[in-house]
């Protein structure tokens, strides 16, 4: 059979815990928690920047989980040397304290703030002053950014965050097997992003969310199960300021 045919690659659920694995996840939890974010965004965040890799340093210098710049962990933690920072707990303690700094920054705005970690807080100001203004939903100002790099860095973190919740949610996973309504759970809105609850509100697609589920998980194909569902709706992505 061919995996890679027309129609997409046949999926299960062990392709999709091998795809969006789940690495340091107790430390990653205990660290978010305390900082009053939500585990699976800073793991969606971490998968994208450096894949679990602790030892990874990027041509810039970037540097471990979250690939923090020395410079940056410095304006966190200034004693910090550079070698503390392929130590999952050091770059984790200063990469979720510096992402909590940009969300509070940016009202809570998920965009902005994953926008100013890949592409640095003074293009990310420059952007929201001078092109985002006029443009009131999330994923407009998603196509909208101009640097393509961190265009593709924001949309891959938001599909992160899809799977991660639909894979390690529990609370999640047991609404969509007692519900039939898609619209009901899929509220990918990201709006409490302080919160580790954080799927409620409008829907992320239309559909039926546990036919949809049971077809991904027993291989049916990503694609068709999307494309039944029509296109993405809105995907709020900003904190209620009670939450700063």
């Amino acid at each position: 059979m061919n995996l890679l045919d027309s129609k997409g690659m046949p999926v299960n659920n062990i392709l999709l815990f091998t795809l969006f694995p789940n690495p340091y996840s107790e430390l990653i939890k205990k660290l978010a928690i305390e900082a009053g974010l939500d585990p699976l965004i800073v793991t969606s965040l971490i998968k994208q920047e450096s894949a679990f890799n602790a030892d990874a340093v990027s041509s810039a210098g970037a540097r471990g989980l979250m690939q923090l710049m020395p410079l940056t962990a410095k304006s966190i933690k200034k004693k910090v040397r550079r070698e503390q920072l392929a130590i999952p707990e050091h770059n984790l303690r200063i990469g979720i304290t510096y992402l909590k700094k940009l969300l509070i920054r940016y009202n809570g705005n998920l965009i902005y703030s994953l926008m100013a970690y890949n592409a640095g807080e003074k293009n990310a100001d420059r952007w929201i002053k001078h092109i985002f203004p006029k443009l009131s939903d999330q994923l407009q100002i998603v196509e909208a950014i101009p640097f393509s790099e961190t265009q593709g860095y924001v949309q891959t973190i938001v599909r992160n965050i899809f799977f991660y919740k639909l894979l390690y949610d529990i609370p999640l996973k047991k609404h969509i097997k007692d519900s039939k309504s898609y619209s009901e759970i899929f509220g990918l809105k990201l709006n409490d992003v302080f919160d580790k609850h954080a799927l409620s509100g409008a829907s992320f697609m239309d559909g039926d969310l546990s036919k949809n589920f049971e077809n991904c998980t027993n291989g049916s194909k990503i694609r068709e199960v999307a494309e039944s569902n029509g296109s993405a709706g809105s995907l709020p992505l900003s904190l209620p300021k009670k939450a700063l």
